[in-house]
């Protein structure tokens, strides 16, 4: 009785870890499931203009393209990381609401 209670919440506790881990997306998949958290590989698109929101003046605004070349305009709360606009690749995370990408988190790699 025991041993089945063990495996029991060995298996509640691979299924609660694993359902925490998030897949990468694509903008077209995360507008399939709007405000749902998702993370998204792309791009800076620097043919687009990046600026701070005049009317939340927190707010970064830029445009990201995906893995698929599908852009999307991206808010950031708060100012870009350092090297933003020389990265090769960028990790976000958040969610899309309307036609943007609400972003808590920017990770840059490269």
């Amino acid at each position: 009785m025991l041993i089945l209670l063990l495996v029991a919440t060995g298996i509640a506790l691979i299924v609660a870890l694993f359902g925490k881990i998030s897949t990468y997306a694509t903008f077209t998949s995360a507008r399939q499931s709007p405000g749902s958290s998702f993370q998204v590989i792309g791009i800076l698109d620097t043919l687009q203009p990046a600026h701070f929101d005049t009317a939340v003046p927190d707010h970064f605004i830029f445009t990201a393209r995906d893995k698929n070349g599908t852009s999307c305009k991206v808010v950031l709360q708060g100012p870009p990381p350092a090297e933003f606009a020389k990265s090769k690749q960028l990790v976000i995370t958040g969610y899309i609401q309307q036609e943007f990408f609400y972003c808590n988190q920017v990770r840059i790699r490269g």
